[in-house]
């Protein structure tokens, strides 16, 4: 074998569909071939008459203008066929009482407007310095904004997380040339997000208006990809010393305000499913608000993820209060309890030496180099950055750099999409009725955890079975320990479809 080509074997590009039943395939004779396929769960009858506005409220970083995956050809920004609700999106990073924008043709002044009147400030039972907060969100006055163009220099994740639960390809589109714009679907290419754009780092306050603001406009499932950095939950935070903790924002009035949050989560899951990524970090407890899975009756939904190889993703978190798994990428793992290496990395040779690294009594397990594929922001601000020197300004503008459209993801994040496109599904069909949160929750973890992937092709002969792994030493974790209690989300066992 050569080390540090980059020479990958090529993939479906869709193998996280196929993976989870949503696209049925016929069996490629060669296994990294585009397989035909035969059919799309979306297309089964239960759908018919079902419901055709549902919704994801997207707490995250935002989500990029004009993607031709995700807006139609006639450019209206209300149509019923883009798949983003711009109409309600707020901006909870450059305002904390919210911002939305329009066109630059109305206004050339920001005007003053309250987003956040419609909160409902009686979910929770609150002290005095809670109902402050609350009380301050929904008579805060936030801006209307008109711009030219919007700015989507930090809305990579934001886009890559709608393109899997609803990115589509619209029949007016010309595919299939080398240039083009690609076919390309999320989970559930008939459901809409709503961008509920936080900061990084965003402060307690900014999420406690995100999630109440996505409550209002009763979404059908909350999907919040990211972490909330209340030190309550921190790993490892009960052992710092005060000098270390005296670094961190402690004071009365956040610690207040992290104790409404999670009141708030808990209280929302209880209407509308919460979808939470576990972490990245491999450790064998999960980020918070994931963590508040674990916690009986509640609608929190944590996810972990799986690689192509059918294995627990090096990186993701497991234990305690995981809900389900779904495809991800890979993270490579180099300690006393397995290697599992990118031998193809260029910087492998920086470090591996055949016969100096090898131990026979450490389990060597495969990487997985295959990736998710979904939706980047068009231009030079995505994870592909285009060919572009500025931000489209309307769709056309985007199409013509097909280079920066799409982009390789993963991450617990990916997956959370993923099983947010799901939860839609769900909701979608015919007779579905409301599904709160703890009753979506409650059929994701019916029955012992799901582990078979018989019908993932690509898999070495004889793999028919998610395999369990000892990251982080012995005893080794249970299955549900690593794959949730759920285990990998089948569709349609979980829709009650029939599917070859």
């Amino acid at each position: 074998m050569e080390y540090g080509q980059e020479d990958y074997q090529r993939y479906y590009y869709l193998w996280h569909l196929v993976a989870l039943g949503v696209l049925n395939v016929e069996i490629p004779v060669i296994a990294n071939e585009c397989p035909k396929i035969l059919g799309t769960i979306w297309e089964d009858d239960s759908f018919v008459g079902g419901r055709t506005d549902v919704t994801v409220g997207l707490i995250d970083m935002g989500v990029a203008h004009h993607h031709p995956n995700l807006e139609p050809k006639t450019g209206d920004l209300n149509a019923p066929e883009h798949r983003v609700v711009w109409e309600h999106a707020l901006d909870l990073a450059s305002h904390r009482y919210g911002a939305k924008y329009g066109p630059m043709n109305a206004r050339h002044l920001e005007e003053r407007a309250q987003h956040l009147t419609q909160i409902d400030d009686t979910i929770v039972a609150t002290t005095p310095g809670e109902s402050e907060i609350l009380q301050r969100l929904k008579t805060g006055c936030g801006v209307k904004r008109y711009v030219e163009v919007y700015n989507q220099s930090y809305a990579t994740h934001g886009t890559a997380c709608a393109g899997l639960v609803c990115g589509t390809s619209f029949s007016d589109d010309q595919f299939g040339n080398e240039g083009n714009i690609i076919t390309y679907y999320g989970v559930d290419p008939f459901s809409r997000v709503i961008p509920i754009t936080t900061s990084i780092s965003p402060d307690p306050e900014q999420l406690i208006a995100a999630f109440l603001y996505a409550h209002s406009l009763g979404v059908d499932v909350i999907l919040a990809p990211r972490d909330a950095a209340d030190p309550d939950f921190m790993p490892g935070y009960g052992n710092l010393d005060q000098n270390e903790k005296t670094r961190l924002d402690n004071s009365d009035e956040v610690n207040i305000a992290w104790d409404l949050l999670g009141k708030v989560i808990r209280a929302v899951s209880m209407d509308i499913p919460v979808v939470c990524a576990a972490g990245n970090d491999g450790r064998s407890d999960l980020i918070y608000p994931a963590s508040l899975a674990k916690e009986a009756g509640n609608g929190v939904i944590a996810v972990g993820a799986v690689s192509h190889s059918a294995y627990r993703s090096g990186y993701s978190n497991y234990g305690d209060g995981l809900t389900v798994v779904a495809p991800s990428d890979d993270g490579e793992v180099y300690n006393r309890h397995q290697v599992r290496l990118d031998m193809q990395a260029v910087d492998i040779n920086d470090f591996w030496v055949d016969g100096v690294h090898d131990c026979p009594e450490i389990p060597a397990i495969d990487f997985s180099a295959e990736r998710l594929l979904t939706l980047d922001v068009p231009g030079l601000h995505g994870y592909a950055s285009g060919s572009r020197r500025g931000p489209p300004t309307n769709r056309a503008d985007a199409a013509d750099d097909p280079a920066g459209l799409y982009t390789g993801f993963g991450g617990t994040s990916g997956a959370a999409a993923i099983v947010a496109g799901i939860v839609t599904l769900m909701k979608r069909q015919n007779g579905a009725g409301p599904l709160l949160g703890p009753e979506v929750k409650g059929r994701f973890t019916v029955g012992a955890p799901n582990i078979n992937v018989a019908h993932w092709y690509w898999l070495k002969a004889g793999r028919t079975e998610l395999t369990v792994d000892a990251v982080n030493g012995l005893p080794q974790p249970s299955e549900t320990d690593l794959f949730g209690e759920g285990g990998l989300v089948n569709v349609p066992n979980l829709l009650g479809i029939p599917w070859p």
